[in-house]
């Protein structure tokens, strides 16, 4: 699979419709991806459920950006 240009395909998209703000990009992989830095929010402990994370769903990306 070839090598994607994440920087000029954020650069023509915000170009595009005439966004006010560059898109953000969430991916999930088993491997880090060279030259991004993870996402470091704090580890909270596990609910009562179990359930833990850095963040409690997938949208809480869009309010940090």
């Amino acid at each position: 699979m070839p090598e994607q240009d994440n920087h000029n395909l954020a650069t023509d998209l915000a170009k595009s419709p005439g966004l006010q703000h560059p898109p953000l990009a969430i991916h999930f992989s088993q491997e880090p991806i060279p030259g991004i830095e993870p996402f470091a929010g704090d580890m909270p402990a596990a609910t009562d459920d179990g359930r833990t994370g850095r963040v409690p769903a997938g949208c809480v990306f869009w309010m940090k950006a």
